[in-house]
């Protein structure tokens, strides 16, 4: 009679860094999904398309890399605060600022009337399927991966 022993071997820890890089690449691409599509959003600008060349906020977007907390993985997606000259203007202004009043809402010291185009924020909960769905993607291939 032959006897054969199995030993468990407990692979959670194994399991567990497999699904830290699988969750991080994860958020990597579901930023990048939302970065693709709020640059998309961007071909109208705003009302009044002075910003459009000068300050160049559509090409401004970025995603920072991803960071973890005690709730898991997250990242920002955002216009960086950087100080830009427009053409035909001695002041710089803050490029981020710019986008985030427009997004907000300001008074418009050109029209005198309150302005406010909403672009980032309608894009982003446009795009939450298809982020959620980037990140389901690169999590399984990460997870499957032999």
């Amino acid at each position: 009679m032959f006897r054969i022993a199995a030993k468990l071997l407990d692979s959670s820890d194994k399991a567990r860094r497999r699904y830290d890089k699988a969750a991080r690449a994860g958020v990597v691409a579901s930023s990048q999904y939302l970065l693709n599509e709020i640059k998309k959003a961007y071909s109208d600008y705003y009302t009044s398309g002075d910003f459009r060349s000068t300050l160049q906020i559509r090409q401004a977007w970025r995603r920072a890399d991803p960071e973890k907390n005690d709730h898991g993985w997250y990242t920002i997606v955002g216009v960086p605060t950087a100080n830009v000259t427009p053409k035909g203007s001695k002041t710089p202004v803050d490029r981020g600022m710019v986008a985030l009043a427009w997004e907000m809402g300001h008074d418009n010291l050109f029209t005198g009337k309150r302005e406010r185009v909403r672009i980032a924020v309608p894009t982003a909960q446009e795009s939450a399927r298809g982020m959620a769905d980037a990140w389901a993607r690169v999590v399984k291939r990460y997870m499957e991966a032999p």
